[in-house]
């Protein structure tokens, strides 16, 4: 029974990615080159799927400013993540793609909160994916922290799959949010129901600066719960 008690508890904690490296990138493709860099995208994160350490990749482009794309990924490790970079079809990518990106960012990100629920292909394929930028009032971060853990949880259901809040760490008032809904419509529904104006109501006095818009899956795979 211990025995079976300890393999639960180590099966929980890779599932949640308890050590887990997390990276961000936002990508900014040259005029014309959205679509190869679509491709690119594409080929590197279907060839990481097989990845043992790489739990998670989410490639998706912005659908007002479809030049501009977005990768967060989840390892379990850092040295997975070190594996995953030396491989050949992350420097091909790496390679091929910056002859055509206008800029490329790193964002230095700590996970603060993650729920998802059956973060399948099927699901993933025509997902609605949100992210939002906020900066947080002076000492306010332990606090947010307390509301984003409160709601987030209740607001995956069957038509919002997944909820991750992260602090930047080199500005940590700098919070980054991603939201993935079945589709934009379910994301609108959720924005009407009555946790998310409880949340909203509570965060209020502690937000100074917030934007938000939407994001299309281009190519994304998720081996892990979170």
């Amino acid at each position: 029974m211990i025995k079976k008690l300890f393999l639960l508890v180590f099966s929980a904690a890779f599932a949640f990615g308890a050590e887990a490296k997390v990276s961000l990138y936002e990508l900014l493709s040259t005029p014309n080159n959205k679509s190869l860099l679509k491709q690119l995208g594409r080929e590197n994160v279907l060839s990481s799927k097989s990845e043992p350490g790489t739990q998670t990749i989410f490639f998706a482009s912005a659908k007002s400013k479809p030049e501009l794309f977005y990768v967060l990924e989840f390892y379990e490790d850092e040295a997975a993540y070190k594996k995953h970079i030396s491989s050949a079809h992350f420097k091909k990518f790496a390679s091929e793609s910056s002859e055509i990106l206008a800029s490329k960012k790193a964002i230095s990100v700590k996970k603060r909160a993650a729920y998802s629920k059956n973060l399948t292909p099927e699901r993933l394929k025509e997902a609605y994916f949100r992210i939002t930028n906020l900066s947080l009032k002076a000492k306010s971060d332990s606090k947010f922290e307390k509301i984003v853990k409160k709601y987030i949880q209740k607001s995956v259901d069957e038509g919002a799959y997944a909820q991750f809040a992260f602090s930047q760490k080199e500005a940590p008032n700098k919070w980054i949010l991603v939201e993935i809904y079945k589709d934009e419509a379910s994301f609108e529904s959720y924005r009407h129901s009555e946790n998310y104006k409880a949340y909203a109501k509570e965060r209020a006095g502690l937000i100074d600066e917030f934007d938000g818009f939407g994001l299309k899956n281009e190519t994304s795979f998720s081996k892990v719960k979170f």
